[in-house]
Formats: structure tokens, sequence, C-alpha cells
């Protein structure tokens, strides 16, 4: 199913967007350098109010990029990595001129490679989780955002085939993450009288083979979902293009229940990744559609044993990923055109900067069995189809 928007709503986006799309150079935003060289004190217990800059003193490593073999085809924007089984899966993202379909499906244990295709092409802002043998991607819509779907694309590795499910209401830039044997796809965009966030949790159990919902505090999409221990924490995102949102859902899986906190900053489209009792939620535009979309250099650091938060300094960027190998969370961009991404050590904690031999921007990610793959993307002007392992 999808949802068509008329002319009229859509010119008056196109031109709200034009308008307000303002400066996102995070080198306007204010400075602010840590006491600690190279590393903001974990102790610190608030952060400042505007946003901060990392010290340049921190020590680089030099990444190297080792050849694994290439996608079906160049592609770049919006392309997803997951993995089940031995398989790992880099679906969607955009071509020269127009979405692309394509799954190129590596299997790591036979070093092969097979193709198929997404159930719909126009697939930005979907949503892509795994559970057991099943991968999922979930929703989507077109680039400008006149279309969105509510359609998923079920993957099973076991047997090699591919299924259909919709959500319960079609929507783009939602969150997706698994508990147990449940996936969650929370929250998104969908159009009403104008682009907003939804509160809908669609929730698939892969025991049962069956479908249920539930619902945020509040509608929101570019959003984050991170589970750790028996809860997922549903984290920031926009109401719309005009507002911004702390709001922290917590749900609870052993006593299925709902609680909400606050970030310290508004946060969408920020990176979100939970290790040894601790969920780090990075960057991100700390500021709505409306505002500028401003690029926040923030790491909010949120203990759960205790429930207190630190703070830390990252490069301001927003669509970070990050992955972990042994104790390092590594934050690799996607929205700006570089060869460095930062790194962070969970044992020592601290950060480094990691030099790549090219630049990229817009390429998929994705860490299994402790090996990080770096798929497609536009390396300096030119679209990649490489796949490539990143060692450091």
């Amino acid at each position: 199913m999808k949802i068509k928007l008329n002319l009229k709503t859509l010119a008056f986006f196109i031109v709200a967007i034009l308008l307000i799309s303002c400066n996102k150079n995070p080198a306007n935003n204010p400075a602010w350098i840590p006491s600690t060289p190279g590393n903001n004190p974990p102790s610190s217990p608030n952060p400042p109010s505007s946003a901060i800059a990392c010290d340049s003193s921190r020590p680089h490593i030099i990444a190297t990029l080792v050849s694994v073999g290439k996608l079906s085809s160049a592609r770049w924007a919006q392309l997803f990595a997951a993995s089940a089984g031995n398989k790992i899966l880099f679906a969607g993202g955009w071509q020269s001129t127009n979405h692309s379909s394509r799954v190129d499906i590596y299997d790591i244990v036979s070093n092969t490679w097979s193709t198929a295709e997404l159930s719909e092409a126009n697939r930005d802002g979907m949503a892509v989780a795994t559970v057991g043998n099943k991968i999922f991607f979930a929703g989507g819509g077109d680039y400008d955002w006149v279309d969105v779907t509510s359609r998923v694309d079920i993957y099973d590795a076991s047997s090699n085939t591919w299924s259909v499910a919709e959500l319960s209401q079609p929507r783009r830039d939602l969150a997706a993450t698994t508990l147990g044997n449940k996936v969650y796809f929370a929250g998104g965009g969908v159009w009403s009288t104008s682009f907003t966030g939804s509160n809908v949790v669609d929730i698939y159990d892969n025991a049962t083979n069956t479908w249920s919902t539930a619902q945020l505090s509040e509608g929101r999409y570019e959003l984050s979902a991170t589970p750790l221990g028996n809860k997922i924490y549903f984290a920031g995102g926009l109401y719309s293009i005009f507002d911004g949102s702390k709001k922290i859902d917590i749900y609870d899986a052993i006593t299925n229940t709902w609680t909400t906190s606050q970030l310290r900053e508004v946060k969408a489209s920020h990176a979100a990744i939970a290790m040894n009792n601790k969920i780090y939620w990075a960057a991100g535009a700390n500021t709505s559609y409306q505002s500028g979309y401003k690029n926040s250099s923030i790491v909010e650091i949120k203990d759960i044993t205790n429930g207190v938060s630190s703070f830390d300094c990252i490069t301001p960027n927003v669509r970070l990923s990050p992955v972990i190998k042994n104790d390092n969370i590594i934050f690799f961009p996607s929205s700006n055109l570089t060869n460095q991404f930062d790194i962070y050590n969970t044992s020592t904690n601290n950060w480094t900067i990691g030099i790549l031999p090219i630049s990229i921007r817009g390429a998929a990610i994705i860490s299994v069995n402790n090996v990080i793959y770096i798929a497609g993307g536009m390396v300096g002007n030119t679209l990649s189809d490489q796949v490539w392992k990143l060692e450091f």
C-alpha cells in the first residue's frame, strides 16, 4: 500500500524545504575544547549549551581497505546492510538517476555472490532488522518523500527465500531493532496535511509468526531504537519539519510496560549503539529542518546501571553508522565526503581518528563476526561498486 501526495501539498513542502534548508555547516557552530586533550572527561555531568568541537590533537591511526568483491551495480545513499546466518545483504541505494531495488548477497563462508530484488525500489528511509535467520526491510519512500510504503520484504537466509508483509501504516525514516524473538518497527514519517511523525510500533513475533502493535508516547521520525538488557530505548527524532524531540520511550519486555525519559538535547538522524551496559547517542541533528538541521557534536552516554549520563564530543555529522569491533565503537560517516571516522575505545575511554586511503560518503557498513565490511558509496565524485574489509 502507498500514500500519494497531491501536487498542491507537494509544492508547499518543496518550497518550505528550499526556504528552511539553510547553512548546515558545523564549522559555524561555536566550539568547545575538552580540558583533556582528545577526550572530554567521562565524568562531565552536563554538555555545553551549544555544539562542541573535539580537540584536533586526538591521535590518528591509518586504516586500510581490503577488497572483498563488487556489488552487481554501483550505488550509494540509503544503501543498507544486514546479516543472518552466513549471509550479508546489501540492499537498495541510489544509482546515477534512480533508486535501486537490487540486493547483493554475499556468502562469507563460500565467498560467493548472488543477487535478488526488493519488491519495491523507492525505499529511502527504510528500516532493517534481523531475527533468527530472517532479515526485514521495512517501509521507506521516494527520495523527495512523495511516496511512502508499508511494504516489508523478508529474506530467510536458511532457505534462501523471500516473502512480503505490510506494516500497519505506511511510513519512512522509522527505527527498527530486535529483542528476543521479536522485531520492533517504531515511528516514522507519514503524510497527512504535512510530513509528521507516527507513534505506531509494529511488532513481529518470530516464534508465532504474528504481528501486533503498540504506541510511542509521541509520534516522530528519524529516531533511534537501541536494545539493552530486557529493554528497548526509542530516542529522539522529529515531530515534523518544524519540531524536534528529546523524548526517550523505554519498553520493558519482561513487564510489558512503557516509561519515558529524555535526552539532553534534540537528536535526529543520530547514531545509537549499546555496549557494556551503556548506550551511546552520538551526533545527529539537534534542530529541526525549519531551524537549519544543524549537526551536533555531542555524544550522550547513558549508564543504565545507575541512569546517569555523561558526555563527550565527536565530529559533527548526521546519519553516522555505528559498528563494533573488539572493544571499539566505530562511528562511520555517511552524509559528508571525508576520509576520516571516529573510534571510541570502551576499555580506555579514549578517542582516535581513523584515516582512510580514500574520501567516501553514502556507503553501507556492517560488522559481522568482528569483521567490518564497507560497500558502495560515492568515492570522490564517482559511484562505487566496491566491497571492502575495513582494517586498522
